[in-house]
């Protein structure tokens, strides 16, 4: 009990003293301290920069398709082609040329084919045809190679399959010319339908000498043939005109 009045006693001092205390120094006003955050944190920033879009590709402006150049100039020493250069002339133009369709090395040669509607002759009949058109036409002799070299162009060129040459050896054993000049030079095949060197006389009448295109696949060569045969035939003169 003594021990209660006591205590109470105490607070009662206590408490007066306080209230005198604020009674000088005024009212008493209870303010919040400030919370300070337990660590700054920064302002968000990217993650990375994200540039400005770009287009995929570039676009180019259109362009020509083909580029637009001046005209070819062609050097001081190289003129012009004209307009009215000749074109060469087609082997059979039996209009402009009646009787003579080439001329190689000064003479004169008539092909059979580009008359006639590709009338075909028997030797004998070639022969005949051809000593028929004067200026002293008659069947080819092929006396050397650039002879030989022309005929192959003419039938390469034309497409002829073959044609008769003035050779035979009708009277002889030997193969003659009917211009009779003899050369040494030939150009036999190295088969034919036996598949035989030329001339082989296959038939036992091979008497007659043929320009074949190729039928063996030996090329445009020489073979002996029947004279009885159908074929074209070139003639030959001496170039008669300029």
């Amino acid at each position: 009990m003594i021990r209660n009045i006591l205590i109470f006693a105490v607070l009662s001092a206590t408490y007066g003293d306080f209230v005198n205390y604020r009674t000088h120094q005024g009212p008493v006003i209870l303010q919040r301290p400030q919370t300070q955050p337990a660590f700054n944190i920064p302002a968000p920033q990217p993650i990375f920069n994200i540039p400005a879009p770009q287009p995929v590709f570039t676009i180019p402006s259109p362009q020509p398709a083909f580029a637009q150049t001046n005209p070819r100039s062609f050097p001081a020493s190289i003129s012009r082609p004209s307009a009215t250069t000749p074109i060469p002339q087609p082997i059979c133009d039996p209009i402009n040329k009646p009787l003579v369709d080439e001329i190689h090395n000064g003479r004169a040669y008539h092909f059979s084919w580009c008359r006639n509607y590709g009338q075909r002759y028997t030797w004998h009949d070639a022969v005949h045809y051809c000593n028929t058109l004067g200026n002293g036409f008659q069947a080819v002799s092929i006396e050397d190679k650039p002879e030989d070299d022309f005929i192959k162009y003419v039938l390469s060129t034309e497409n002829i399959p073959h044609v008769w040459t003035s050779g035979n050896k009708l009277h002889s054993y030997y193969w003659t010319w009917q211009s009779n000049v003899n050369t040494g030079y030939t150009n036999w095949s190295h088969t034919g339908r036996r598949g035989l060197p030329q001339p082989d006389n296959d038939e036992q009448n091979e008497n007659c000498l043929a320009v074949l295109n190729n039928h063996y696949n030996d090329g445009i060569t020489w073979h002996d043939s029947r004279c009885d045969a159908l074929k074209h035939v070139i003639c030959e003169a001496r170039q008669f005109y300029h």
